[in-house]
């Protein structure tokens, strides 16, 4: 507003006389001029992809009848939220915020909005007013995110938001947009019905039946009805006002997966990807987040996700009418591309491990497997290979129990005992010292997933001979306590053999157990074990180099009797026969160092 004036008077002239002349005056001439707004330039103007900022702006700027507050307020990247003790409650988009500086608005930023006024504190009390502040803010954000004005607009009051808010907020914002197009609530309803039918085998019960035969609105009743009452969010009264929240941290945190889950399916559908971060629990398995979805229609099953008989899958969705035409194939096309984006299954071949141990382990587990596998063949590059996949997650399991029961149960069945042979035969080709380490510490976890028997003494003569036994697919009942000390004869070779000291370091910390006393017979394994890793033989043929040729012959498909005195004779010969000689010296650590000796 500006105030113009006319040019200041002449001074008056003194009357000649009291009746002889005319008084002649000049008046102030004042009127008011509203300073132009281009509107138009700010309603042009981009919004930024940065969250918005509150702000308090004085009331009389905006309820003046001469304000032009009624035009701003139009604006798409301003919301007025509310009045409060002479200001108004207003979020704008930083683009907003020079062209509103240029144009002289007084505007405050509001870095607490939850925080009461004083005057307010003043005149109700400090409790009264933090109810009051915090129920403010709260009601003013169910009503912006509910205008659809942008993500800029959402994320400010999910920013200052407490996690009770935040949760009523996400739901608010996940039913707006499904309202906002129907095309997206469809297919939103569709993947609902298909997620869901993946839980159970048999489509023909009652209650399936009874669900393929409802439309979109029925299907999507449950989900319309969660989170409706939001008194829930808030203290009912300021008698029983505390300063926490009225969920549990427990709940909250259940609630919060949930809707990051339903928020993520509304992303696939929308073929977008939300920049928001969604607050996951990694303790969920892919069944279970399976399940969050399936009871949106009171299903719950164990079957994993995308397992299902294609033609069967097929004539129940065309018995569905939110399925029409040949929508149906579609999804069932789009289902591995689904578990791409949803935490609710794993695409076959997925790490290339068993598919039985990641849809039983949480999605938490499943990642640190993976960072295992990565800093693993980050150390060892030269076995990283798919195939070895399975062997890294056996010989780096970690201490979990719930991790380990699903090891042992996968270890047990039919597809464990495979891949318990798969190394079995390995061990006993020719291969790399790296590759040779690894399968036999895989091997050594294989075996301790198993129930233990107790056994720890040799049942063949020696622990050489017992692991002879073990390559020849015998059944000892000490497999383990033979294993270990085919590794620590390992350890007492990698000190003669030029090799990764990094390997040395991981079968030790695989054994992670003392040096067990060495066996009569020690020398032997240790003789075969460097013709292994120097020369590269495989199992029998280094067994025939370190003598052992005699043993394997009586030993292999029944668990024969060794005659201790025979076979030390025998042994004896071969050694004089060898052209190179072992001795033993003892390390500053307690080892044993094996060396060969040219004779």
């Amino acid at each position: 507003m500006s105030v113009s004036k006319t040019a200041p008077p002449s001074p008056i002239p003194k009357p000649l006389s009291l009746t002889g002349g005319i008084w002649v005056s000049r008046e102030f001439k004042l009127s008011c001029e509203r300073i132009p707004f281009n509107v138009d330039v700010l309603m042009r103007t981009p919004l930024s992809n940065r969250p918005w900022k509150l702000y308090r702006i004085p009331a009389d700027q905006i309820e003046a009848i001469n304000s032009d507050w009624h035009q701003l307020s139009s604006a798409p990247g301003i919301h007025v939220a509310g009045k409060s003790y002479g200001s108004y409650r207003v979020a704008i988009d930083d683009a907003y915020l020079p062209w509103l500086s240029v144009s002289k608005f007084k505007f405050q930023p509001d870095l607490n909005p939850m925080k009461p006024l004083e005057e307010e504190a003043s005149v109700q009390g400090i409790r009264v007013a933090i109810w009051n502040a915090i129920t403010r803010f709260f009601r003013d954000a169910i009503e912006a995110v509910s205008s659809g004005k942008g993500p800029g607009l959402d994320s400010v009051y999910l920013t200052h938001a407490q996690t009770s808010h935040q949760l009523a907020l996400e739901w608010a914002i996940l039913k707006r947009d499904l309202k906002l197009d129907p095309k997206v609530k469809t297919r939103f309803t569709q993947w609902l019905l298909f997620i869901t039918l993946n839980l159970v085998d048999d489509y023909n019960t009652p209650l399936m039946l009874a669900i393929l035969r409802k439309n979109e609105d029925e299907l999507l009743q449950a989900f319309w009805n969660l989170h409706t009452d939001l008194s829930t969010y808030l203290p009912s009264t300021t008698a029983n006002f505390k300063a926490g929240v009225e969920l549990t941290a427990a709940q909250n945190s259940v609630e919060l997966h949930r809707i990051s889950l339903f928020l993520l399916l509304l992303d696939f559908v929308q073929d977008k990807k939300d920049v928001r971060q969604h607050k996951f629990d990694l303790e969920y398995t892919a069944n279970d987040n399976a399940n969050i979805f399936g009871s949106m229609n009171g299903i719950s099953g164990s079957k994993p996700f995308g397992i299902f008989d294609s033609q069967k899958m097929l004539d129940a969705l065309f018995t569905s009418p939110i399925f029409p035409g040949d929508t149906a194939r579609k999804f069932i096309k789009s289902s591995a591309k689904l578990m791409g984006h949803l935490p609710i299954g794993f695409p076959d071949g997925y790490l290339d491990l068993p598919f039985d141990v990641l849809s039983k382990l949480s999605y938490g587990q499943v990642f640190m497997i993976h960072a295992q596998m990565v800093h693993f063949y980050h150390c060892h590059p030269s076995l990283n290979t798919p195939k070895n996949n399975v062997l890294v997650l056996l010989a780096c399991n970690p201490i979990d129990l719930i991790f380990s029961q699903v090891l042992v149960k996968w270890a047990t069945s039919d597809a464990g005992l495979r891949i318990y042979e798969r190394i079995i035969k390995g061990i006993q080709e020719c291969q790399k010292t790296e590759h040779l380490v690894l399968a036999l510490a895989a091997l050594l976890c294989y075996q301790r997933l198993l129930p233990v028997t107790h056994n720890d003494q040799p049942i063949k003569g020696s622990y050489q001979a017992d692991f002879h036994a073990i390559l020849s697919g015998e059944h000892l009942g000490n497999e383990p306590t033979v294993l270990e000390h085919m590794g620590f004869s390992v350890l007492r070779v990698y000190y003669t053999v030029k090799d990764n000291e990094k390997m040395r370091r991981f079968l030790a910390a695989v054994l992670s157990i003392k040096p067990p006393v060495l066996d009569p017979f020690h020398e032997f394994s240790d003789r075969y074990w460097i013709y292994r890793m120097k020369s590269g033989l495989a199992h029998k043929d280094a067994c025939k180099m370190a003598g052992f040729e005699c043993w394997t012959e009586e030993i292999v498909g029944r668990p024969a009797i060794l005659d201790h005195g025979k076979a030390v004779i025998e042994i004896l010969n071969n050694e004089e026969q060898e052209e190179e000689a072992m001795v033993e010296e003892s390390t500053d650590d307690g080892w044993v160092m094996v060396k060969t000796l040219k004779l």
